[in-house]
This record gives structure tokens, C-alpha cells and sequence, in this order.
């Protein structure tokens, strides 16, 4: 684990310890607004190994949601013309996408969310330049960040079970293979995204 990964563990285990789920939740919220590598996987892992698969997958869930209601609101309110200057040399490219999403917005929000190749906030930013409405940009985030969510929280909670030493080895073995074939099925699933996102663009 590098320096920064510890950090952020670190802040969150403190978010924790101070207010529980609600501590969780707080910090989730704000760093899935925060443009920062890696950080989105860190929050997933930390939940697993906090609250278990399935609760840490449901806070997860919640707050990055939350966190990208926000994150879009406060682009649309306050740095859209700054964010539209700054990419004036991708207009013809920001005004396809706003025609696409006139198209089938919902489709595309979807498979960027599933897609691992598009930085969660970042891709929360690109769409406060376009015409999605906030409640079709909510339903469809949470849904598309399902897959990955759950093979990250999945991960943490196996590792803290295996590094607690209460596992036997018959368990240890079906969960590690239970972690693979969740990262196996969730590359799979973004790369389908992916793809369709590339055939969509190639025939716009």
C-alpha cells in the first residue's frame, strides 16, 4: 500500500472512530467529489473491511451517490462557464455528447458509470456540462456503480477476514477465488461499457 493509500485509510478509519456510519458516510460523500486517483477504490476496500460486504456496499453506494448529486449541482451552479472555457478547444466534442445525451442520455450515463476506464469524479464533471436531469443522472449512477462496488467492498471484507487469522484454509480459498471471479466479472463488465461507448461515439 503506498504512502498516500495509508493517508487516506487512515482519514477515514479517524472519520470512523469519530461518527461511526455517519462518519463514513460524511467523508465518502467528499471524497467522491475529490478528482483524486484511486481514491473512489480506497473508499470501497475501507468500507468492506469496516462494515462487511453487504452494509459496506450499501454505504458505499449511498454516499457516492450523494457525493455525485452534489458534485454535479455545485459544477452546474458555479464552474460550468470556467469548466467550458477552459475545454473551448472541445467544443465540437462536448456538443456531440450533449446531442447524444439528447438521444439516449440514460444509456450513456449508464455505461460510463459501468466503465473503469472514466474516473468516477471526473466523469461527474463532464456530465455537468451536458442536459441530463439530476434524478435520470442519480438512478443511473447508483445502478452502474453496483458491479464495481460490490467486487471492491467484497475484496476489503475478505482481507479482513483472512488477516483477523479466523478463516480456515478451505474458507480462505473460496473467498480468494470468490475475489478474483469478482474482479474477473467486473473488468468484463466494463469493458463491454467501454466498448459500446466507442461504438456509440464511432457512429455519432
Amino acid at each position: 500500500m503506498s504512502a498516500q493509500s495509508s493517508s487516506i485509510t487512515a482519514l477515514i478509519s479517524s472519520a470512523i472512530a469519530a461518527g461511526g456510519v455517519q462518519g463514513y458516510i460524511a467523508i465518502s460523500v467528499i471524497g467522491n467529489m475529490i478528482p483524486a486517483p484511486g481514491l473512489s477504490s480506497v473508499l470501497c476496500v475501507t468500507a468492506g473491511v469496516y462494515y462487511g460486504t453487504l452494509w459496506g456496499s450499501v454505504y458505499n453506494l449511498i454516499s457516492a451517490v450523494l457525493g455525485a448529486v452534489l458534485a454535479l449541482a455545485a459544477c452546474r451552479m458555479f464552474l460550468r462557464p470556467v469548466i467550458m472555457r477552459a475545454l473551448s478547444s472541445y467544443e465540437a466534442k462536448l456538443n456531440s455528447l450533449n446531442k447524444a445525451m439528447a438521444a439516449d442520455g440514460v444509456s450513456i450515463v449508464l455505461l460510463l458509470r459501468l466503465s473503469p476506464m472514466f474516473p468516477f469524479p471526473l466523469t461527474t464533471l463532464l456530465l455537468s456540462l451536458t442536459t441530463i436531469d439530476q434524478f435520470s443522472h442519480m438512478w443511473t449512477t447508483a445502478v452502474g456503480l453496483i458491479p464495481g462496488t460490490v467486487a471492491f467492498v467484497y475484496g476489503g471484507a475478505a482481507g479482513a477476514d483472512m488477516a483477523s487469522g479466523e478463516m480456515g484454509w478451505g474458507n480462505t480459498i473460496v473467498t480468494v477465488i470468490g475475489v478474483i471471479a469478482s474482479v474477473v466479472a467486473t473488468r468484463k463488465i466494463g469493458k463491454i461499457a467501454s466498448q459500446a461507448l466507442e461504438k456509440a461515439e464511432t457512429s455519432d
